[in-house]
């Protein structure tokens, strides 16, 4: 192919192509209200360490077991249920652990701080994944609590 056909090929694609940009509508004025209101956070998103949301769910408590197992390093004897979404919960100074057992069965609502999976202290024995120790899940410290039902 000749420069001539080339440029020629050039010019053609040029003027076949639509515009770089179109021009975007004039955004709405923002109200004062709008500004001081965050989104709500996707409950399908993955949470950010310390962030806090209120989950509505009802709570399950399965009593952890005694002996040294997968099950019991764990931990996840406090779970919030709802549909096909659940949520690992874990007791705090403002909610203790047996107030959360007593609403075992309960529709409740709380409010929780994210606390993401961590390795576990070097001292303590962990099982095994893979050639690491196994990290402790996540977990939502509730700091709130409240009957739905």
């Amino acid at each position: 192919m000749n420069r001539t056909h080339l440029l020629s090929l050039v010019v053609i694609l040029g003027a076949c192509a639509a515009p770089a940009s179109t021009p975007a509508p004039a955004p709405a004025p923002a109200s004062d209200s709008d500004s001081k209101v965050a989104p709500a956070p996707d409950p399908a998103a993955a949470p950010e360490a310390g962030e806090s949301r209120v989950l509505q769910g009802v709570l399950r408590y399965t009593e952890p077991p005694q002996s040294k197992s997968v099950e019991a390093f764990l931990n996840q004897s406090l779970v919030l249920v709802e549909g096909e979404a659940s949520w690992n919960l874990a007791a705090s100074a403002a909610v203790p652990e047996e107030q959360l057992r007593e609403l075992d069965g309960k529709r409740i609502e709380v409010t929780a701080t994210y606390v993401p999976p961590r390795d576990p202290d070097p001292r303590e024995s962990a099982p095994m994944d893979g050639d690491k120790p196994m990290q402790r899940p996540a977990k939502w410290e509730v700091s709130a609590v409240k009957v739905l039902e």
